[in-house]
């Protein structure tokens, strides 16, 4: 099925006309980006229908690389949960495209940004349809790249720069065992070939596995399944990054770092559910996060365009009178991360937590008490943002007003997704969730107990969670007027541990920055120059040295010459005569 290669190429062959006539088209440049993702969706649709009824496929492009015994091409597989990613991945880029419109739309760099946009697309996209595991490296590489692009898109403030740098640098210790495990497969199984590989670890022996992102995870589950310390490692990974996430977003004060610690927290509750074995859990969490965490996101940007560029909370309040369409989007949003019972957040996290509950009960418990610290934090940035007296300055009050509707409308749209997306695929059965039966063929089911009293006194249990998490920010932050300079004020060594993030940026500096700029500078300035060059230019004075001593015999005297040439000759007759 040659029409799954249009997926990608719509939003590749976007990127490369805004890359090259972009400085020409200028304002007009998402006239090429926007239709690039509209076509990638559209056909992304078609995809899925095919995969719906359960019909697997391979569609080969051509032969990559020959090297002897190695082999590889590009080729895609489309499977049940290709099709579920293809349709998160160009759906939500597409409204996220569409958003970019109104905000980006002073911008100078327009046309490089939807560049960045659709390059990533694409990116994103060829990970997903990868059919072997080096196409999967190769893309997954290529998203890191994108991500630093846009991460530093404004490279000329300082922060954004240094932020991108962190990543791409950062990304790239993970990247080298990935790296590492991929020639691991090629060394035991002799192919890099999803459907090889996979059947040939029915057969490996209990070995450490890799791990490199929860689509990847997920898409190798064969593999880990036969290492149980992997998946350990996988559970307790997630089960950290769950909690130690969420107490950090309990404090902040910008919109977007809240935003982006959650989004961290979510991913620990992802990896918790794989290592759990609930594969399609977690996937399902994948799905429903992107809805809604995608929601605050642009949601938290219509608040600073309507701001002028302000994203400190202690600086909002009152906004919900000027802002009505997104404060009630964002509201949705905040209330599907949260896991308030009917919405999209809800029965995924359930699924999480019901799967922690009947294999390891200390998981269960952390990923609870995060529970509690997300419905809190979420709330909180709601309350300040939107709710209580304004506190920003009066001409900023004066000026603030609703964004676009280029803006706001995949708000709503997003909106409706997290409203409709638990309904219609996540309520629990006999026999699993709808969205566990249809990724069966990909992903096996675990077996979690949903009806009984045991699984009413968790889902009781999940709510009070909830509404506590929700009342507590409600009475921190709207029950009575909050002052500015009370929010992010240290109050105490916890607060402010949480407000420093733990100090990790600092120990990482401390116990790995400095102390290999220390190594570097001393390797250039002891080794390099006293070494190194000390050699370099100890030859070269040798051989001045050398060629001076030699020139001394060139003086130019007859003389001289001819007594050299008898004592040669003295020398060479002795010699024979020695004999």
């Amino acid at each position: 099925m040659s029409i799954v290669w249009l997926i990608p190429a719509f939003p590749l062959a976007g990127a490369l006309v805004n890359m090259t006539v972009g400085r020409t088209i200028g304002r007009r440049a998402h006239w090429v980006a926007v239709p690039a993702l509209v076509g990638s969706f559209f056909i992304s649709c078609i995809v899925f229908a095919r995969v719906w009824s359960g019909a697997a496929f391979t569609a080969r492009l051509f032969t990559w690389i020959v090297a002897g015994e190695f082999e590889t091409s590009v080729t895609a597989l489309v499977d049940p949960l290709t099709g579920v990613m293809l349709l998160v991945v160009t759906g939500v880029g597409m409204l996220i495209h569409i958003y970019s419109v109104g905000y980006m739309h002073h911008d100078p760099g327009y046309a490089r940004y939807f560049a960045y946009l659709n390059l990533f697309v694409f990116s994103m996209t060829m990970l997903v349809l990868a059919g072997n595991f080096l196409l999967l490296y190769v893309f997954w590489e290529a998203v890191g790249l994108c991500s630093y692009l846009l991460i530093g898109f404004w490279y000329t403030r300082e922060s954004a720069a240094a932020a991108g740098k962190k990543a791409f640098i950062v990304n790239r210790v993970g990247d080298f065992g990935f790296g590492l495990g991929i020639m691991w497969i090629w060394t035991v199984f002799g192919t890099l070939d999803y459907a090889a590989v996979f059947k040939g670890a029915e057969t490996l022996a209990p070995a450490t596995a890799i791990t490199a992102g929860v689509y990847m995870v997920a898409r190798s589950h064969v593999l880990f399944e036969r290492s149980p310390v992997a998946l350990d490692v996988v559970l307790w990974v997630g089960v950290i990054t769950a909690v130690f996430a969420a107490t950090i977003g309990l404090v902040q004060t910008d919109i977007k770092r809240v935003l982006a610690y959650s989004t961290v927290s979510q991913l620990g509750y992802m990896f918790a559910a794989l290592g759990l074995g609930a594969y399609a859990a977690g996937i399902f969490h994948l799905v429903t996060h992107a809805f809604f965490k995608a929601l605050l996101f642009l949601g938290a940007g219509s608040v600073i365009h309507g701001l002028h560029g302000e994203q400190d909370l202690r600086k909002m309040g009152g906004l919900s009178p000027r802002m009505v369409t997104t404060t009630i989007t964002m509201t949705i949003g905040a209330a599907g991360l949260a896991g308030v019972p009917g919405l999209a957040g809800f029965f995924s996290k359930d699924e999480i937590l019901a799967a922690a509950f009947f294999g390891r009960r200390a998981a269960w418990a952390l990923l609870l008490a995060g529970a509690f610290m997300t419905a809190f934090y979420t709330f909180r940035l709601i309350f300040l943002a939107f709710f209580g007296a304004p506190r920003m300055s009066k001409d900023v009050a004066h000026h603030v007003h609703e964004s676009p509707r280029v803006m706001t409308w995949p708000l709503i749209a997003l909106a409706a997704l997290t409203l409709i997306a638990g309904v219609a695929v996540g309520v629990p059965a006999e026999h699993g969730t709808t969205f566990e039966r249809f990724l069966a063929p990909v992903l096996p089911m675990h077996e979690t107990e949903h009806g009984g009293s045991a699984g009413v006194m968790l889902l009781v249990l999940s709510v009070i969670v909830v509404a506590a998490g929700i009342m507590l920010a409600w009475f921190m932050y709207l029950a009575s007027p909050v002052k500015a300079e009370a929010i992010g004020r240290p109050t105490s060594p916890v607060h402010r541990l949480l407000l420093n993030a733990w100090y990790v940026d600092w120990l990482y500096d401390r116990a790995i920055v400095r102390p290999i700029g220390a190594l570097s500078v001393l390797l250039a300035g002891v080794f390099d120059l006293g070494v190194i060059d000390g050699i370099v230019n100890g030859l070269g004075r040798a051989v001045v040295w050398a060629s001076a001593g030699l020139r001394r015999l060139q003086t130019g005297y007859v003389v001289n010459y001819a007594l050299t040439m008898l004592a040669g000759a003295v020398i060479f007759i002795a010699y024979f005569l020695a004999r």
